[in-house]
């Protein structure tokens, strides 16, 4: 059944207009442990410049339970069907406060219990629209640091998750999550971003956690085909470049598929070679 709910400690003492340095975003869709992490996480954080919006899009299950019982503690909280976690994203961007914007969705958790201490004074200094820093990957065989990249490095990729990404909220008003990209939207956004002009500091700490989860290799040719896609729209590809793309799709699914026949032990000897700290 569809619904609109949307609650709050904002709707009722706090005004849309009100100003504050960063408002943290988490879109969810029946995942409620996943929320509860994401919440706690966020609850431990120096949380004086900051305020948190959750938008569900429509739970049949006990994620809107599990949201009401962290009460005020969420400043907006809203449900209603949407177009997916790219449209909801969008959509929360309009009822952010912020300045600055950062995406951590259910599951998602912060890298440490400092780091909007260690955020904030960043945001009062820059002359960037994007900040962005490093990612803990959760596999199954362990949790892994994993560098951020350059903004030159893009026509390879996301050169870091969007989870570790602190973007200025009109920027994300000029480039709006391209809902024609299910999977790749986010990093059409940083390619477009970074051809229109947008300046990125690399912050030299770790933002977020993410959890890998398996992903099918249907779902992987589909991703592939959106970036090359994104990849042409925007001019960055080369006859070198494609070759090497080419080449490292074969790569990477051919590992994937090695990866999965390996004992949990080899995985963690891989992965801590892979991801360096």
């Amino acid at each position: 059944m569809n619904r609109s709910e949307t609650l709050g400690k904002r709707t009722n003492s706090r005004s849309d207009s009100l100003k504050l340095p960063i408002s943290i975003i988490t879109v969810v869709r029946n995942d409620p442990d996943g929320l509860g992490r994401t919440l706690d996480s966020y609850l431990a954080q120096d949380r004086t410049g900051s305020e948190i919006l959750v938008f569900d899009g429509n739970s049949n299950d006990g994620t809107m339970d599990v949201a009401r019982s962290y009460g005020e503690a969420i400043d907006l909280l809203h449900s209603a069907q949407d177009g997916g976690i790219f449209d909801a994203m969008n959509r929360a961007v309009e009822r952010a406060t912020g300045d600055w914007i950062l995406f951590m969705n259910a599951g998602d958790c912060f890298a440490a219990k400092d780091v909007l201490a260690r955020v904030y004074p960043e945001l009062k200094r820059t002359d960037a629209e994007i900040l962005y820093g490093d990612v803990f990957l959760s596999f199954e065989a362990g949790t892994f640091l994993r560098r951020a990249g350059k903004p030159t490095d893009l026509w390879k990729g996301m050169i870091c998750s969007h989870q570790s990404a602190i973007v200025r909220k009109d920027l994300l008003q000029r480039f709006p999550f391209d809902l024609n990209f299910a999977l790749s939207a986010d990093y059409r956004f940083f390619v477009e971003s970074y051809c229109n002009g947008a300046r990125f500091s690399y912050l030299e700490f770790p933002i977020s956690i993410f959890s890998v989860g398996g992903i099918s290799s249907q779902k992987f040719s589909s991703a592939f085909r959106e970036t090359m896609k994104i990849r042409k729209e925007f001019a960055l590809l080369t006859p070198r470049r494609r070759l090497y793309l080419l080449f490292y799709r074969g790569y990477t699914m051919l590992a994937g598929f090695i990866k999965s026949m390996l004992p949990l032990s080899v995985l963690r000897a891989v992965f801590a070679g892979k991801y360096k700290t």
